[in-house]
């Protein structure tokens, strides 16, 4: 079961879904410590998050 740990439980995560946007992303040690270097890789290879669409 793959996931991150809060304070009363652990929650499922799929790998292809973790938010791109840096400013929603758990923390990288809420996750179990076997998942941290998988999901560290994920969001590597996702690549930089670029905003698009915006009005300024």
């Amino acid at each position: 079961m793959k996931g991150y740990f809060t304070k009363d439980h652990r929650a499922e995560v799929n790998m292809k879904d973790l938010p791109t946007d840096p400013g929603l992303q758990p923390r990288i040690t809420n996750y179990s410590i076997n998942d941290q270097d998988q999901v560290r890789k994920e969001y590597l290879l996702a690549g930089p998050c670029q905003p698009r669409d915006h009005a300024f």
